[in-house]
């Protein structure tokens, strides 16, 4: 039982510093967010490569969790079709 119990708190200090360091990059990555530009077209390229793969692998395997990379990429066409001209 002592075992768990370190095993535990260690699991839940990592967890905080992951945290904390996934924290510190994204504050240093926002500062320089204002330069940067999204390209739409990766959108709709990576829409336009997930959806029939994630189509093609729901049909061909019994694991039906495969849909949810055809619905990612009608997620993706949608996103890069709406914001084409920008």
């Amino acid at each position: 039982m002592p075992e768990n119990v370190f095993l535990i708190l260690s699991f839940i200090v990592f967890a905080i510093l992951l945290g904390f360091i996934v924290y510190l990059i994204v504050q240093k990555r926002k500062s320089k967010e204002e330069l940067r530009q999204i390209n739409y077209k990766t959108f709709f390229v990576l829409g336009a490569c997930f959806l029939p793969a994630g189509i093609a692998i729901s049909l061909s395997s019994d694991n039906n969790a495969f849909s949810v990379l055809s619905g990612l990429g009608l997620i993706y066409l949608v996103i890069g079709l709406n914001n084409r001209d920008k």
